[in-house]
């Protein structure tokens, strides 16, 4: 989930490199929740999955991983030394797909290349964890529990009574 999690995190950005194991992580995970979409779509309509027309529940999951799909795509192209533009090759028809999934199931360039450091995998062989990329910090949780945050105080704001 941490693969999936970070390849929505990462929603715009498309600077840096992801790992062969994060993208396919993330398309397996984007798989099962479009199948919860078109199971949801069955349920509430009562009309069998159809690839022609999408309900809303399959359409929302499309639509909202849109975005983030692209990025992830650009990124693992960088993870093989290639430019984010040759995503452009899905534009043919059936080569196009197949030269995406052979690029995309290649290993990474081992070491540093012009997009950047590779990024660690969750749980390699030495046991070491998935560290974020140096820069990018996400925060979680509620104000009061972030370092150097102060803790929301209601009386603080100004009180205003109604007649």
């Amino acid at each position: 989930m941490r693969a999936y999690f970070d390849g929505l995190l990462r929603y715009f950005e498309m600077s840096g490199r992801s790992s062969r194991r994060q993208f396919w992580l993330y398309q397996l995970v984007l798989l099962v929740i479009y199948a919860v979409g078109l199971y949801a779509d069955w349920r509430t309509t009562g009309i069998p999955p159809n690839p022609q027309r999408h309900g809303f529940f399959a359409a929302f999951v499309l639509i909202f991983h849109a975005v983030p799909s692209m990025t992830l795509t650009v990124r693992r192209l960088h993870d093989i030394d290639k430019s984010g533009w040759a995503l452009w090759v899905l534009l043919i028809p059936v080569a196009g797909l197949i030269a995406m999934i052979v690029w995309c199931a290649r290993a990474s360039t081992p070491g540093a290349n012009q997009y950047g450091e590779p990024v660690p995998l969750d749980g390699d062989a030495d046991g070491s964890a998935y560290e974020p990329p140096p820069g990018r910090v996400v925060r979680l949780g509620r104000p009061a529990q972030r370092a150097g945050a102060t803790p929301f105080d209601p009386s603080s704001l100004p009180t205003q009574r109604f007649i």
